[in-house]
């Protein structure tokens, strides 16, 4: 949420993907000539985010077993909150902003 938020207040969201294609693969280029090898590391990063996720969704789904109806909704209210949802109250649980 601190990186969100920090964004929100001095952020600015633009299309920089095609902005400097030379300077991207020069930098690319530099990566590989120090030994950098930049497929290796997007594969290892890959990996463990998706193991990262399962064991989240693992537990997710071992303690959502033990939780009322209400609790999963606050749950769920809190995660989109946090997931930057922007209309929030239309999903709050009963009682709670």
């Amino acid at each position: 949420m601190e990186t969100i938020d920090a964004f929100r207040d001095h952020g600015t969201a633009a299309n920089t993907v095609t902005k400097d294609i030379t300077s991207a693969n020069k930098a690319m280029d530099d990566l590989t000539k120090s030994g950098i090898d930049m497929d290796t590391i997007t594969q290892k990063l890959e990996h463990e985010g998706l193991e990262n996720s399962t064991k989240a969704t693992t537990i997710y789904s071992k303690v959502s077993r033990t939780k009322t109806p209400e609790q999963l909704k606050h749950d769920q209210f809190e995660i989109r909150k946090l997931s930057g949802v922007t209309d929030t109250r239309a999903s709050a649980p009963h009682g709670r902003d």
